[in-house]
């Protein structure tokens, strides 16, 4: 994934295939511990983006398509889906910063808003694919990943919320469930 990356809206840009999850202690908005991925993903499917608070432009835009993704999904997000917004700047991005960004969002308890200590965050950010040398620059993108089977996709971060809620049930189809 690249800064340059801005394919068309209206489809999934890439499937990605090189995704690891990175095993570190991140903190959510709550100042709690969360296991990553253990606790922060499970076998969910997963709809994760990236976004500093700091951010006047992009950022707030996706955060608000995902707090209209998570009110499409609905009885989903109870235990198969889970959204979580990490940051890319973990050393401004305090708990209380994220929390104060995130509760303009109203995220339901599965949506997770995530930061850390700037060495775990990083890791988890390149598992991901995504580089924090220059987060102001970083990637539009959301990944959709479903951890039972691998498969991860890369969507434009100006997807709608009918696009993601479409590619999570598309990956439901996939596992041979109708969620």
């Amino acid at each position: 994934m690249d800064a340059s990356h801005g394919e068309t809206l209206d489809q999934t840009d890439a499937t990605i295939s090189d995704i690891r999850l990175i095993d570190a202690t991140l903190v959510d908005k709550n100042g709690r511990d969360v296991a990553f991925p253990r606790d922060a993903v499970g076998d969910r499917i997963v709809v994760v983006n990236f976004v500093f608070t700091s951010c006047q432009t992009l950022c707030p835009l996706a955060s608000a398509t995902f707090k209209l993704a998570q009110d499409r999904l609905g009885a989903h997000m109870e235990d198969d889906v889970r959204l979580i917004t990490l940051t890319l700047d973990p050393q401004t991005d305090t708990p209380q910063r994220l929390r104060e960004f995130a509760d303009q969002f109203e995220p339901g308890s599965n949506w997770l808003w995530l930061t850390g200590k700037a060495m775990d965050v990083r890791s988890v950010l390149r598992g991901l694919g995504v580089s924090d040398d220059n987060f102001t620059a970083h990637p539009p993108a959301t990944l959709i990943g479903d951890t039972k089977n691998g498969h991860w996709t890369q969507i434009n971060v100006q997807a709608t919320p009918a696009q993601i809620e479409a590619e999570v049930t598309r990956m439901f189809a996939a596992r041979g469930t109708t969620k």
